[in-house]
Order: structure tokens, then sequence, then C-alpha cells
């Protein structure tokens, strides 16, 4: 693994924050009215969550407009920044993703690495832009000496909704487009592909590009059993958000306390565990 990985990791393995939400987090702390939250409480909000996990993750992925100033000085440990805008512009159902930062631009912000969100269907019209996107990205960050992690999110237009059979072929046939087409990250951050199997497959495709894991907000104990299904394939870790903190969203006061310093810290030891056993 190349040394401007290796920062990021633990034994080989990457145990690492997400926490690059924007205005979904505002809709988390008040899902009635998001645009009353302010700027102070988001931000103090964020620190408080990942100070309370500081001394174990290898890396996080902050935002630049909330996540930054929250990070300011708890931790030396690297840090990812999302190069895209959040959210997507809507093409006749297609989610198209937009760049909002250059690579070089989130370096000179202290980022040790860029985050590089792809919502992608193989069979909808916006594939080879997305793929073309990608590639330019890669490009960017190879060119700032900065590695790329690109996380590619499946989805079905409109109200249709995604089984696990469905999942797995989307997320499969998804990698094999970016592999055959040359589009080639440093990483790759995944949602779960559907099974024990599907996670094997992941490995088999991409060859000797690492993949970790993202949570998509699922249930912490379904994350967890997605995740050892996945390390046992082949993935050397996570970069785990909602699964971990959500709650502390919706807690006050001494609830949100407790939360902070126990729970969270305990849910994070588990999900290492399972990377580094």
């Amino acid at each position: 693994m190349e040394e401007n990985l290796l920062k990021f990791c633990r034994d080989g393995k990457m145990l690492m924050l997400a926490f690059d939400h924007r205005g979904s987090f505002s809709k988390l702390m008040d899902p009635e009215n998001p645009g009353a939250v302010s700027s102070e409480d988001r931000v103090a909000l964020k620190r408080a969550i990942i100070q309370s996990v500081a001394d174990q993750f290898t890396g996080v992925l902050v935002d630049v407009e909330i996540g930054l100033p929250a990070l300011d000085h708890l931790t030396e440990k690297p840090f990812l920044l999302p190069i895209e805008k959040t959210g997507y512009k809507d093409v006749d159902g297609d989610r198209v993703g937009e760049l909002e930062y250059d690579a070089q631009q989130l370096k000179d912000m202290g980022a040790s690495g860029v985050k590089l969100l792809v919502y992608f269907n193989p069979n909808y019209e916006s594939a080879p832009g997305q793929m073309q996107m990608s590639r330019e990205v890669i490009h960017d960050t190879m060119n700032a000496n900065l590695p790329s992690f690109v996380e590619i999110v499946t989805y079905l237009k409109g109200d249709e909704k995604m089984d696990d059979a469905m999942r797995e072929d989307l997320v499969l046939r998804s990698l094999k487009r970016f592999i055959e087409n040359g589009v080639l990250p440093d990483v790759f951050k995944l949602q779960y592909p559907g099974s024990a199997k599907a996670c094997k497959e992941v490995t088999k495709i991409i060859g000797k590009i690492p993949w970790i894991m993202l949570t998509g907000g699922d249930d912490f104990d379904e994350f967890k059993k997605q995740l050892q299904e996945a390390v046992d394939g082949g993935c050397i870790g996570f970069l785990a958000g909602r699964s971990l903190w959500r709650e502390a969203t919706e807690l006050q006061g001494e609830e949100r306390e407790k939360f902070l310093k126990e729970t969270l810290p305990q849910r994070f030891r588990e999900v290492s565990e399972i990377c580094l056993k």
C-alpha cells in the first residue's frame, strides 16, 4: 500500500469516521425546521462527536463548511475533504454530481486525501458522464499528490425499491464498468453489496485496489453484520457515519452526554475489532 494511504491505517486497516454531512446534518438535528439550526450549534455538535472517538479513528472525513471548523485542532490524524457539491442535480431522474473544489484547494485546506461521491447506475444515461467526472478527479488528485477515495452509491429512479439482489447486481456491474474503463481510484468506498458472496466478488473485480465500507444510515447492529461479511470477503475497513453517531443528533442534555461518553466510543471499538482481528 502506498505511503499516502498508510497514514490512514492501523495494522493495514482503515478505521475512519464519516462526517461530511451538510444539509442532512441539519435535518437530523431538527427534522421539522432544519433551517433554524445555527451554524454554531452544528459545529459544536460535530466537535463533540469527533472528540468522543478521536483517540480511536485512523482518519476522518469532514466537510469544509461545518466539519473543518469542528475538527479544529482536536486531532493530528489525517482527514479527507469532499470535492463534490452536496446533493446532486436531477436530470430526468438521473443523479448527476457536480464538483465544488479542485484537489489543490482541498490540499491547501490541510486535507490528506479527497473523497468523491458518485451516484451511479450502469443502465442510465448519466453513467458515462459520472465515470468521466471520476476519472478527472482521480487525475486531479494524482497531480496534487493526494489519494482519491471514490464512493459509489447505486440507486433507482423514482419510487422503485431496491432489494438485495438488485443491489448486488448494480454494485458489481458498476465496479466492472469502472475497472474496464480504467477509472481506478486509490480506494473504493462502497455500500454493502448484498451478500457475503458479493463481498468476495467485489475484491475479485477490483484486484489490488483496497475497498472500505460505508454505513448508509443502516442500523448499527445490521452494519456490524454487514461489515463482518465484508471483512471476511476482503474489505480493509470502514468510513462509517450515521449508523454510529445518529442518536447524538436526537438526544439532549445528559442523555446526549452519556451517548457521547459511552455508547459511541463502544460502537467504534466494536466495528474496529471486526477489522483488526
